[in-house]
């Protein structure tokens, strides 16, 4: 083994930051399951990424559709949470296929 194998490395601490956030969204979420999280990103889909004004069923828009900068904020906080979410829980169902839990993980 080399000289790295017997030392611990620090988390970064935005890493750290993250993993916390994470952890404050699945307590908030709760546990689920892969069902119903597909559920939740349907409902988000269907409400926020395609409810915009020039997004209509059945219709092809005319010209070019440019998303405004409010629409892009509101998706890509949206997108970190579920990308955040999508990860601690990944997280979760492997480490109890494992079965093992990893200290710090929701």
């Amino acid at each position: 083994m080399g000289a790295i194998a017997g030392r611990r490395r620090r988390v970064p601490a935005d890493i750290g930051a993250l993993a916390v956030e994470a952890g404050r969204l699945t307590g908030r979420a709760g546990p689920g399951t892969p069902d119903g999280w597909a559920l939740e990103t349907n409902e988000l889909a269907r409400t926020v990424a395609y409810h915009y004004p020039a997004f209509v069923c059945g219709t092809v828009p005319s010209q070019i559709v440019v998303l405004d900068r409010d629409y892009q904020a509101r998706a890509a906080a949206i997108v970190r949470e579920r990308l955040l979410l999508a990860g601690a829980r990944l997280a979760g169902v492997l480490n109890e296929r494992l079965g093992r839990r990893v200290r710090g993980t929701p």
